[in-house]
């Protein structure tokens, strides 16, 4: 479904991406994982292909979804081409409801039927935003909002959705209950793609993992091979 050869992303001189390639196969939960500064982040961009709001560029490389080059496409066309972001940080507006952000990510359509389907279906995976909804979203806690930020991204039922740091400034409950939610997606056949710093939460997660160091994919596997990795295992799970 996705395919990325040999990107690399540079901001001004600095060589963020040097040449990483990695593929994700439809139906697939594939996770994404390094420290903080490896590019985890940098390769969402380009992907959603925000990468120039960061002042970055795609200097090399190529990305495809489902066979078609991503790097022609602008940001919204790759919205309604079918991927969806959760971004980091989860990025609400923090002064509407929560109906009011979930609308808002269903920018791109038309159709108020549909608009309510989807907003039923989110629902159904969150019943608890579903009794927020006429809560300002500030208020909500941040489990809560990474939930409402999740559903946003449900709105226009990608068939990619990307997860950005998602366990992000979550209590370890809160986490469990963000990746609890996560899980009825994935069994609903969704494809994901996971950046995480959590590689513990990520791998007991994912079916694949990818571990990213300095702008270079190190490391690739199953995600129990990955837990067993002596390498993996001292720099990502305290073993």
């Amino acid at each position: 479904m996705l395919k990325i050869e040999q990107l690399q992303v540079k901001y001004g001189h600095i060589h963020a991406i040097k040449g990483a390639s990695l593929e994700i196969k439809e139906g697939e939960t594939v996770a994404l994982l390094g420290a903080n500064g490896a590019g985890k982040s940098t390769i969402i961009r380009a992907i959603t292909g925000i990468i120039q709001m960061y002042h970055g560029t795609i200097s090399n490389g190529k990305i495809y979804f489902k066979e078609k080059l991503l790097n022609k496409f602008s940001a919204n066309k790759i919205v309604e081409m079918g991927i969806s972001c959760v971004p980091e940080g989860r990025e609400l507006f923090a002064e509407l409801t929560v109906l009011e952000n979930l609308r808002m990510g269903a920018f791109i359509i038309k159709d108020t039927k549909l608009i309510r389907k989807r907003l039923n279906e989110v629902y159904e995976i969150f019943p608890v935003i579903a009794e927020r909804k006429n809560q300002v979203a500030g208020t909500l806690s941040g489990g809560e909002q990474q939930m409402v930020s999740i559903g946003r991204s449900l709105m226009t039922d990608p068939k990619l959705l990307l997860l950005d740091e998602p366990s992000l400034g979550l209590a370890p409950i809160l986490v469990e209950r963000v990746f609890d939610a996560c899980d009825k997606l994935k069994k609903k056949g969704t494809t994901i793609f996971l950046v995480e710093q959590n590689a513990n939460v990520a791998l007991n997660f994912a079916d694949r993992g990818y571990i990213l160091e300095t702008g270079l994919i190190k490391i690739e596997g199953k995600s129990e091979n990955l837990k067993n990795n002596i390498n993996v295992k001292k720099a990502y799970l305290g073993g």
